[in-house]
């Protein structure tokens, strides 16, 4: 179960540098009332316009969203693959989470600043990176696991650590260019 997460912070990884989609996807917006679906794709129908005509699909999404708190004016939906991702923006923090074509809830990513960091996570990290800067913050919640993606800036390097129950592993480590 563990190794399912290794390709999600890959994608966590790549997206750090890139925020953006690096291949075509239709895009759609998600009412702020989150009851209807406004297409801005003009293409034929896909498969995340056939998800938002059934009602027990869109109730359970609706259901995450509330359940979670998610208050966003806009949600953008994209199909990836035969999922569905929905990202919001809310008090600078970007969130972005995997449904299945049934609604079912996948994983979702909460990327911002060490602000959502706790301090006990703050304080192991910064223990042995003491000479670095947090520079961006992932928190990842997949299958009751919360793992948290540290990036971290040095003087001559950068560094990205995982935090998954209590304990700390560096992911990557990228000498800087003079």
């Amino acid at each position: 179960m563990k190794t399912t997460i290794i390709p999600r912070l890959s994608i966590f990884l790549f997206s750090l540098l890139t925020l953006s989609n690096a291949f075509a996807q239709k895009e759609f917006a998600f009412a702020s009332s989150h009851g209807s679906y406004l297409k801005t794709d003009p293409a034929g129908a896909s498969s995340l316009e056939k998800v938002a005509a059934n009602e027990k699909v869109t109730r359970k999404i609706q259901k995450y969203f509330s359940k979670n708190l998610i208050n966003s004016n806009e949600i953008r939906w994209e199909e990836v693959g035969e999922n569905l991702l929905a990202t919001t923006v809310s008090n600078d923090i970007t969130t972005r989470t995997l449904f299945d074509k049934k609604g079912h809830f996948i994983y979702t990513i909460d990327y911002a600043s060490e602000k959502i960091l706790p301090s006990y996570i703050k304080t192991m990290v910064m223990k042995t990176y003491k000479k670095y800067e947090i520079i961006s913050v992932a928190k990842i919640l997949e299958a009751n696991r919360k793992v948290w993606v540290i990036m971290l800036d040095g003087k001559n390097d950068f560094a990205n650590v995982k935090v998954e129950d209590g304990q700390m592993d560096e992911v990557e480590y990228f000498q800087k260019s003079h």
